[in-house]
């Protein structure tokens, strides 16, 4: 009987030693059970490209999948073996509630009565494996790296940097800011492009995750983020950049911002909030600043009057709301270029009609007039209108939500 016991006992530890070196999914940031996804929507930018908040350090050439936990692995599955794809809704309310409230989440899928995307629904979608952050050189020559040192304030936002062996003090720094259900390691991998023309160029670049790391929206909708030192998203962005000027020394002036979906409407709200610190941005599949904006102090909610597009405003007005970010700045305002496809589902085109009112309003512009008109000659359904040199509005006819990005044209249109 006792010598029973004990092979029973040797066998229960060895399969503890096998499921752990397996790699068994650990627990979520926050205290999320093991396995289960982060109750967070997603958009369809993200369908391919998710992946949780990996180590400091990404090194290159690991080629583990996402949703493995060996290296260059996610956590969440098995290395080698098939990655989970966990499906996820959005917490917080129902889609077409009122503004300041999020459709509600349900972990494992979309819950009953929530309706799949559709014009001014906020997103839901399943995770796919294939993009998933394996590797941490992406398409340049250096690693991604986490700035641990950054101190993650006011927000719990994380930073990552990508420093190309090209860059010198003085150079220019680009921020890139992710989609819903993104990271700033997963839209590294997600547009290779980016690091390849950093390499090229030597500009560095800030590639920041959302608060908590498992893939959350931007707040772009409270009043302390649409304020100039409010204490939001906004604000940490800009301490990032703060950060990146002492620790490397890049530009005080050659600063810029780009950024998808969630990401494009930070990238609009960072010019409004902080035109003292940006020079240009570009703004893929966004709204105009103060679009999403709701009675809620702090933190992010989803705002279907203004996804859904049904706000048509004065160009005085749009102004007028991005002049109220920060009272009594008289100084330059950025550069914007605006990116959207006419059959997005998900962000209304008709919020790329109000964003280009309202910066063209800034600088003074007439949005009915622009100075130019062409179409792209690679892409004769990507029509471009500019109002001088200062926005450029670009509209996709059978472009939907996934919008890729132009980084050759975004690099012009920024001068680099």
């Amino acid at each position: 009987m006792r010598s029973f016991i004990c092979q029973l006992f040797i066998v229960t530890l060895l399969s503890v030693e096998i499921t752990l070196a397996q790699g068994g999914p650990p627990p979520w940031v926050d205290g999320h059970k093991n396995g289960q996804g982060p109750p967070n929507g997603i958009d369809t930018l993200a369908s391919n490209h998710w992946s949780p908040l990996p180590g400091p350090l990404m090194p290159g050439g690991q080629g583990g999948q996402s949703g493995g936990n060996g290296p260059g692995g996610a956590p969440g599955g098995s290395p080698g073996g098939a990655p989970k794809a966990p499906q996820f809704g959005w917490p917080g309310g129902q889609p077409g509630g009122p503004q300041g409230t999020q459709p509600s989440g349900f972990p494992g899928g979309a819950g009953a009565g929530m309706p799949g995307p559709g014009p001014g629904s906020p997103p839901v979608g399943t995770l796919g494996g294939s993009g998933g952050f394996g590797g941490g050189s992406g398409g340049g020559e250096c690693q991604l790296q986490q700035e641990t040192g950054f101190p993650g304030h006011p927000t719990k936002a994380t930073m990552y940097t990508y420093v190309p062996k090209t860059f010198k003090k003085g150079n220019p720094v680009v921020v890139a800011l992710h989609h819903c259900g993104g990271t700033g390691p997963g839209y590294f991998k997600e547009y290779p492009d980016w690091p390849k023309a950093s390499d090229q160029k030597g500009f560095m670049m800030i590639f920041a995750s959302s608060p908590g790391g498992t893939g959350g929206c931007w707040d772009v909708s409270s009043k302390s983020s649409l304020k100039h030192d409010g204490g939001g998203d906004t604000q940490t962005i800009a301490e990032m950049v703060k950060y990146a000027k002492t620790k490397y020394g890049c530009s005080d002036h050659r600063v810029y911002v780009v950024g998808h979906s969630s990401g494009a409407m930070l990238t609009q709200a960072l010019g409004a909030t902080y035109p003292d610190v940006f020079l240009a941005g570009a703004a893929y599949s966004g709204v105009p600043a103060g679009c999403f904006h709701t009675n809620v102090a702090q933190g992010a909610s989803w705002n279907s009057t203004c996804s859904a597009g049904h706000l048509d405003e004065s160009p005085a007005y749009w102004k007028d709301q991005a002049r109220q970010m920060y009272p009594g700045y008289t100084g330059s305002l950025p550069m914007m270029m605006l990116v959207h496809g006419k059959q997005d589902q998900v962000i209304s085109f008709n919020d790329h009609r109000e964003a280009v009112k309202q910066w063209t309003s800034l600088h003074n512009l007439n949005p009915d007039s622009p100075t130019k008109k062409y179409k792209l000659d690679s892409q004769p359904n990507y029509e471009v209108s500019m109002y001088g040199s200062s926005v450029m509005a670009i509209a996709a006819d059978g472009v939907t939500h996934d919008n890729p990005a132009k980084v050759d044209l975004t690099c012009q249109f920024f001068g680099l």
